[in-house]
């Protein structure tokens, strides 16, 4: 009996040395370290949000335009899409209506008695595609974490004007925000060379542009 709890010493005793030999001693923590060389090289990919792949996408959204032009122009967006895969989205956009505002200049040139005529649009379609390449997640104040995505969308339309049509292309860098299975919202800031109508000219001009709103995912 004695013979044998003391062989299963000696082994316990063998196992313990090998055990010390086979570590590696610079990988033990040391407390002067912030962080320990053990996770120098560790990269953490965390799970995306939505798998987002064959679903019908509905995106209503309004934009708004600044810049020096005669007119803002506000816009009520409704894009049917389809994502192909995570990264890739493609929409068909259709303005029903656009709510216009002449800025201060066109209203000092008619106090001035100059006649002004500027072209207000009635309708607008076209199509987008959007690129989402990352993917994270987001703190929105100390205890709340909500997942997203960001992405490039570039669009080109057609205007719709009293007596005439113009071309709308544009470029935004935007994020979507997974707040639920259905709800998610989604904001978009960029620029968009435009085409307006002034006094019967047309001509194209800068402005910069805002979206806001909701894209819905639906499984097929």
């Amino acid at each position: 009996m004695k013979s044998s709890l003391f062989f299963i010493l000696i082994c316990l005793f063998s196992l313990g040395a090998s055990s010390k030999t086979l570590l590696k001693k610079k990988l033990k923590p040391k407390s002067s370290d912030e962080i320990s060389s053990i996770f120098e090289d560790m990269v953490v990919v965390q799970r995306k949000a939505k798998e987002k792949r064959k679903h019908l996408l509905l995106a209503p959204f309004m934009s708004f335009d600044f810049s020096d032009g005669p007119q803002t122009m506000y816009a009520g967006h409704l894009s049917i899409g389809y994502a192909f895969n995570d990264f890739w989205e493609a929409y068909v956009d259709y303005v029903p209506a656009f709510i216009t505002q002449d800025r201060s200049l066109v209203k000092i040139l008619e106090e001035k008695n100059f006649s002004v005529t500027v072209a207000h649009p009635s309708a607008q379609y076209g199509f987008s595609i959007l690129w989402a390449p990352a993917y994270g997640k987001d703190s929105w104040g100390p205890y709340s974490l909500v997942r997203s995505d960001t992405f490039f969308k570039w669009s080109s339309s057609i205007i719709q004007y009293e007596n005439a049509t113009g071309m709308n292309h544009s470029l935004s860098l935007g994020k979507t925000y997974f707040l639920s299975d259905w709800f998610n919202l989604r904001l978009a800031a960029g620029g968009s060379l435009v085409d307006t109508i002034l006094d019967g000219t047309k001509s194209s001009r800068f402005v910069a542009i805002f979206e806001l709103g909701l894209v819905y995912y639906i499984s097929l």
